[in-house]
């Protein structure tokens, strides 16, 4: 019997992530995923013959935000350059929002972005300036609260303790977590409309309406909106890919092709995994990197991901369209919540049949709603509704092609045996990453919703994998 001081079960980025912390610090540890490559939750997925990337293919902060930070602590190095070579980011913000009256182009430029602004907004444009003026003002106070400026810093609960500067600038943002973000935005005197476009955009990052936030959030979303943003081919497929290739290179041990049949335990303690082929691992620590969401205890009040795959004939997409939608329309049947969709066009169309392009749609619901077939399909209708409103001539040239309710329901099963964990605290520190009932077992997030990916789950899971290694 094999033995490593860490076994993780997923190859995703936080995975990977947590695998090149651990293999830096000395320990044997071993990646087991059941997939041919690289990617875990974030792989691509044959449906209806079309090819699907999973996760987030819109990336903000990938060169001064979280994301690096991450790398960074992982030892993960030169990332960036591997990922421009191989799938070609590209470094502006490709996302329009798409409101009943209006669309309206968003930019990471703060100038750029007031020219677009006092284009739809004329009569608000100095409300709107000041609005962002203190927007960024906060976020200059609290960035240390967003992004860690010490690399080698051991976690937020020893900068706080030890460091006076930064202990201060808690305390002096600690009201901004207090003031809700839609009362905020209400006090300059903007209306329902800017609200509602704010408010794409807090969907689109935190998958929260300002009536959910505080002010401090709504700051982090618009600050990491602010950063130069990227597309990147198969989004966090072709991250996972990179890093793994990077840690092949040092011989670390990854097995794919390769599924867990049980986990070995002795007095309720982990002690080591046995494999469908039969063969057992023996480690003394296990970290799973699957999807948190389906652990949460509250789950009624989850948002969960439910996405929708079309299909249309490549010349009904119209040339104004961008890469990334975020969109409302109609609201008089549903709420702001279940109506908005997120749409990403399928960045290689090579892999689609001749002539069609591959679309996505994603739309942030209630965890009960996958569970009620009947609102369910209304759903669905009414997002392919508004997709016919959005593509003119579309009607015998958009094609359905499935959606991904029963890999929540594939999920939710997996998770079933997990039901006791707990999150591990402080919670702010490190969201998203649990202990389970049995010693020595943990589980980190491998959840990146498919929207504009922040890194958050991704920082989260390295320092979490710090402390446990510790």
């Amino acid at each position: 019997m094999e033995g490593f001081d860490y076994i993780i079960a997923g190859a995703g980025a936080s995975g990977l992530a947590a695998f090149s912390l651990l293999s830096k610090n000395g320990k044997k540890v071993v990646v087991i995923d059941e997939k041919e490559s690289a990617g875990g939750s974030a792989c691509i997925s044959q449906i209806g013959g079309y090819q699907f990337p999973q996760g987030p293919l819109l990336f903000l902060g990938l060169d001064k935000g979280i994301f690096p930070i991450a790398f960074s602590k992982a030892g993960i190095n030169n990332l960036k350059s591997q990922i421009s070579e191989n799938a070609g980011a590209i470094h502006e913000l490709p996302l329009q929002i798409v409101l009943p009256e209006q669309r309206i182009n968003l930019y990471s430029d703060r100038q750029e972005l007031f020219e677009e602004l006092n284009r739809v907004f004329p009569d608000k444009i100095d409300a709107v300036r000041m609005f962002y003026n203190k927007i960024d003002e906060i976020a200059e106070i609290a960035k240390p609260l967003f992004f860690p400026l010490d690399k080698d810093d051991k976690g937020f609960e020893r900068i706080l303790r030890l460091s006076k500067e930064k202990a201060r600038i808690f305390f002096s943002t600690a009201k901004y977590g207090y003031e809700k973000a839609s009362k905020f935005l209400y006090g300059y005197g903007l209306d329902a409309a800017f609200k509602r476009f704010v408010d794409m955009q807090t969907l689109l990052v935190l998958q929260k309406t300002t009536n959910e936030i505080n002010l401090l959030s709504l700051v982090e979303a618009l600050t990491f909106l602010k950063m130069d943003a990227a597309t990147i081919r198969d989004g966090f497929n072709t991250i996972s890919k990179a890093m793994a290739d990077g840690l092949d290179k040092t011989g670390s041990s990854i097995r794919y092709n390769t599924r867990i049949k049980e986990i070995v335990q002795v007095n309720n303690q982990f002690c080591g995994v046995r494999l469908e082929d039969g063969s057992e691992l023996e480690a003394d620590y296990l970290i799973l990197n699957i999807p948190h969401v389906y652990l949460q205890k509250d789950k009624g009040k989850q948002r969960v991901v439910y996405t929708i795959y079309m299909a249309a004939d490549e010349d009904v997409i119209p040339a104004a369209m961008k890469d990334n939608l975020a969109m409302s329309l109609d609201l008089s049947r549903f709420p702001l919540d279940d109506n908005f969709m997120y749409i990403s066009i399928v960045p290689d169309n090579s892999r689609q049949p001749k002539g069609k392009r591959g679309l996505k749609i994603n739309m942030f619901v209630e965890r009960d709603v996958l569970s009620d077939s009947e609102r369910l399909s209304a759903l669905k209708e009414e997002a392919i509704r508004q997709i016919r409103w959005l593509m003119p001539f579309s009607d015998d040239r958009l094609y359905y092609v499935g959606d991904n309710s029963d890999e929540h329901i594939r999920q939710e099963k997996f998770a079933e045996q997990f039901e006791s964990c707990e999150p591990f605290k402080p919670y702010s520190l490190y969201p998203n990453c649990f202990k389970s009932f049995l010693k020595h077992c943990y589980l980190i997030s491998d959840f990146m919703p498919p929207s504009a990916g922040t890194g958050r789950e991704l920082l989260s899971a390295v320092r979490f994998t710090e402390k446990i290694g510790r």
